[in-house]
């Protein structure tokens, strides 16, 4: 029985800047995806936001050493944030997919990786113990963080 996985309903909680396409993706599973999300420190108070960029559904022309292999300092300057956390690489465990991509669905290169822009995030305390997240250009292998760190202080 195929696993369908509704990402649409939890990706629209902040509105896209130029439009969302609705795409549905087949054939997914044990493809490899990844995503960054570039955090902005809110100007007032304790919070962040974020743009999600994710590979799900565009063509895999990258190596998890590839991904594994970026710096989110870099990156971070790049996008015009203040740090990027990395998620994956990973292997989908849904056949199909449905997402909101904001930006009309463009394509956008991250560091020679096609990503799209799937989301925009609010964290509203951006040193909460429970976000798992770690400082800028820390290296990991697993694509998450260390207890207790946070990447925007």
């Amino acid at each position: 029985m195929p696993i369908t996985q509704e990402v649409s309903h939890r990706m629209s909680s902040t509105p896209a800047d130029r439009g969302t396409v609705t795409k549905t993706f087949e054939n997914l599973r044990g493809v490899p995806h990844a995503e960054i999300v570039v955090f902005t420190k809110d100007a007032d108070g304790p919070g962040a936001k974020g743009t999600v960029y994710n590979t799900l559904g565009l063509p895999v022309d990258f190596t998890d050493e590839q991904f594994r292999a970026l710096d989110p300092t870099a990156l971070a300057a790049e996008f015009h944030g203040d740090t990027v956390w990395m998620n994956g690489p990973r292997r989908a465990l849904m056949d199909t997919a449905t997402a909101e991509l904001r930006d009309g669905g463009r394509v956008t290169a991250v560091a020679g990786i096609a990503m799209h822009n799937v989301a925009g995030v609010h964290v509203p305390n951006r040193g909460a113990r429970s976000m798992n997240w770690s400082p800028p250009g820390e290296t990991r292998t697993s694509g998450k963080a260390s207890p207790g760190t946070s990447i925007l202080t």
